[in-house]
């Protein structure tokens, strides 16, 4: 059913964190794909990476979840498999919820959504749609925005769903000193565990 692509450079304990998510699946309808960059080309390489990585990918929806992400429910591929099942026409675009720097993204159904208000991982994009609209992933900056909003400017309402799921949470400690890291993970998995209590 489901193609996750993980893009990862140089954050082996984020990385962990992310692969723990995935590792965790109650539902095997899924293959993962990684993207690794080991010397440091940079997000436009990154980008360009999963512009062509539609045409290597089996699963039938294509997800992006880089290595600062993780998942927050174990039954996420089970969960969304269910959902696709269920409908009589396969959406060819489905918007889940998340948070990236403790902000809910995207905080209104926008289309298109502004930029710096919805991330890859905030799109499930069916992977002939995903070929299709591949190439707006090779900029240097905003890949995910440049691609979901050229996405979202031509595919009909009909063809995408607003499924109001927090489905992801993106880690705000890269790029800070070792100890802010630990502060921060340390802060963002209890706030984690208390979300999974309710």
């Amino acid at each position: 059913m489901l193609t996750i692509v993980t893009r990862c450079y140089n954050r082996p304990l984020a990385f962990k964190r992310c692969l723990r998510s995935i590792e965790r699946q109650t539902s095997e309808n899924f293959e993962h794909v990684l993207i690794i960059d080991e010397i440091g080309r940079g997000i436009r390489w990154a980008n360009k990476q999963i512009a062509e990585v539609g045409s290597e990918t089996s699963g039938h929806y294509i997800y992006i979840l880089d290595d600062d992400d993780f998942l927050l429910n174990e039954n996420f591929v089970s969960d969304f498999t269910s959902l696709i099942n269920k409908k009589l026409i396969t959406p060819q675009l489905v918007i889940v919820k998340g948070w990236i720097l403790e902000k809910e993204v995207p905080v209104r159904w926008e289309r298109p959504p502004k930029r710096g208000q919805i991330g890859a991982p905030n799109f499930i994009v069916r992977r002939d749609l995903f070929k299709k609209f591949s190439k707006y992933w090779g900029v240097s900056r905003a890949g995910d925005w440049n691609f979901i909003r050229n996405v979202m400017n031509v595919i009909p309402v009909d063809d995408f769903f607003w499924w109001d799921k927090f489905v992801f949470y993106a880690d705000p400690s890269v790029g800070k000193s070792e100890k802010l890291k630990n502060e921060l993970r340390n802060e963002i998995e209890m706030k984690h565990l208390e979300r999974q209590k309710k």
